[in-house]
């Protein structure tokens, strides 16, 4: 990933931009997904710190990251959160942890934590130069990211939807660490700089 100073990663709770970029190179090592891969460019990336999360919640937000890490969205494609992820549900794996309900307060419930997998996605996206076809914010602030820098979702009712408005198709990659939630996405090429 040197030279490619288009590259935007973006890590909340980060100080230096410099340790944001070596920090998203050692959760994606070039020889896993980088160089040689049929992606290996960046385009944005977004991490958030996991500290406070349950294991609950944590555990939640792994199990919806393998539905969605390594997807594909072709040049004028949309993604949808709540298509590719689907019904959480104890019969795919999900268990009852925090979320923050509509009005404000915090209940369990089956799923909980991926909202931090939708918002860290949600940053990724606005790195990468994605139009948010929908977006939804929470009842309350959140502490993982700035507020208005949140994306929440409820199964069938608020989706996080993304069109890929670029001429080559961009992969999401995932990864839920001990410490953090990372997202990214990857092309076939370079980003192109943009002066403005």
């Amino acid at each position: 990933m040197t030279g490619q100073s288009s590259t935007s990663v973006r890590s909340f709770s980060c100080a230096f931009p410099a340790a944001a970029v070596l920090f998203f190179q050692l959760l994606f090592p070039l020889s896993a997904f980088g160089a040689g891969s049929l992606y290996p460019h960046l385009w944005g990336g977004f991490s958030t710190s996991l500290a406070g999360r349950s294991p609950q919640q944590r555990g939640n937000a792994a199990r919806a990251a393998r539905d969605l890490d390594g997807m594909i969205i072709p040049s004028g494609g949309v993604f949808s959160f709540n298509e590719r992820v689907g019904a959480r549900d104890s019969l795919k794996g999900y268990v009852p942890a925090p979320i923050i309900n509509e009005r404000g307060g915090v209940s369990d419930t089956p799923g909980g934590g991926i909202c931090q997998l939708a918002t860290t996605i949600y940053n990724a996206a606005l790195e990468a130069g994605m139009e948010i076809v929908e977006r939804h914010p929470h009842s309350r602030s959140v502490g993982y990211v700035p507020p208005g820098r949140d994306a929440t979702i409820l199964t069938w009712r608020k989706d996080l939807k993304l069109r890929n408005p670029h001429t080559v198709p961009l992969t999401l990659k995932v990864t839920v660490g001990a410490e953090r939630l990372t997202a990214g996405f990857w092309s076939v090429e370079a980003r192109p700089f943009r002066v403005t």
